[in-house]
């Protein structure tokens, strides 16, 4: 076979939108902060994301309990909200666990909510199906209506998130546009 034409190793990843820890391009000797500039082109607050997110989850609690007991459930239906509510915490956190490019993160934001709800809403389901004595209205509203508040906070920090690092980009190219130029 021509050595032209033969197959070439291939550098990306079959999971191109997560990040190693030390890019193959990259020498070790760089710093992280080189590191994480280069290869996520911005930079995820990860800490400030988990407390928004953790604040939104105990609120989310909250809100699932208040709906579910204002519709009239009774301690096995309301036992069964606050699981399904707990099982789609784990989604909640992907974004933030997960070493994912700035590029790629909103739409892990939108998996993880998509994920988050069909948890929550199946594990109600099934819930529903196995247990005749379970008050489906309570159930199913006080669980979406968690999942809801989790889904506009979620949006709302990623919103943020990204404008941020939108702006940095922005402010970082400088513009080759001789109208914005400022006089030397």
């Amino acid at each position: 076979m021509d050595p032209e034409h033969s197959p070439k190793p291939c550098r990306t990843a079959i999971l191109s939108p997560f990040v190693l820890e030390r890019p193959l391009s990259l020498p070790a000797a760089q710093s992280a902060t080189t590191r994480t500039a280069s290869s996520e082109g911005g930079r995820i607050p990860r800490a400030g994301l988990a407390a928004v997110l953790g604040a939104a989850t105990v609120a989310a609690f909250g809100l699932a309990w208040l709906i579910a007991s204002r519709l009239g459930s009774d301690a096995f239906t309301m036992q069964k909200v606050l699981a399904a509510t707990a099982i789609g915490i784990p989604a909640t956190f992907l974004p933030v666990i997960l070493r994912i490019k700035s590029d790629y993160w909103a739409l892990s934001v939108v998996a993880a909510g998509t994920a988050r709800m069909l948890l929550c809403l199946g594990f109600c389901y099934a819930v529903r199906e196995a247990s005749p004595e379970v008050l489906v209205r309570p159930l199913f509203i006080g669980v979406g209506s968690g999942a809801c508040l989790l889904l506009a906070v979620e949006v709302a920090a990623s919103i943020r998130i990204l404008s941020a690092i939108d702006r940095e980009r922005t402010s970082a190219v400088p513009s080759s546009d001789p109208t914005t130029r400022k006089p030397a």
